[in-house]
């Protein structure tokens, strides 16, 4: 529970000269802080290795695996859910050429090309660019030329994956 002290054998951890009773929020609290995270595990680590420390150094790195893992849990959640959005967009805007498996193509990587759909059995080569196409015009993506290939970005998901803080899917 945050905020109240952990349940060891050792209560209380000696670091320099002072006494420190440890709660779960005041390691989040110290984790954090943009600036001192690295310092605090390069702190932490010394400690180990000075003075046998490993209590404060084994709650730092429980506290940033939760973190880790609720800030990932959320990402995919918000991918889920743009995914979910993306496919319903598509039958209701697209019907005729609306396939999950189309709309979950797009989300394999943050771009896709003709090939793709054609490797994954969604349609030919033809059809696979008149989707693109119609996946284009929709808003859905943005087309790029690469040499004589054309790249298809998925803007929205880009943006998902690449704002650290957002972890919802943005409505479509």
């Amino acid at each position: 529970m945050i905020g109240s002290p952990i349940n060891c054998d050792y209560p209380t951890q000696w670091t320099g000269f002072a006494v420190h009773r440890w709660t779960a929020a005041a390691e989040a609290r110290k984790i954090n802080e943009p600036n001192s995270r690295e310092q605090r595990g390069r702190d932490l680590t010394f400690a180990v290795t000075t003075e046998g420390a490993w209590e404060s150094w084994i709650l730092f790195m429980l506290a940033a695996i939760r973190e880790t893992a609720t800030w990932s849990t959320a990402k995919i959640r918000g991918i889920r859910k743009l995914l979910d959005e993306t496919a319903e967009k598509i039958r209701r805007d697209l019907p005729k050429i609306y396939s999950r498996e189309l709309a979950e193509i797009i989300f394999v990587n943050p771009y896709c090309r003709i090939a793709d759909l054609v490797d994954a059995g969604i349609a030919k080569r033809q059809s696979a660019s008149v989707y693109l196409k119609a996946l284009v015009s929709l808003g859905l993506l943005t087309e790029i030329e690469a040499g004589r290939e054309k790249i298809y970005t998925n803007p929205a998901l880009l943006t998902l994956l690449s704002d650290r803080g957002a972890t919802e899917g943005s409505s479509r």
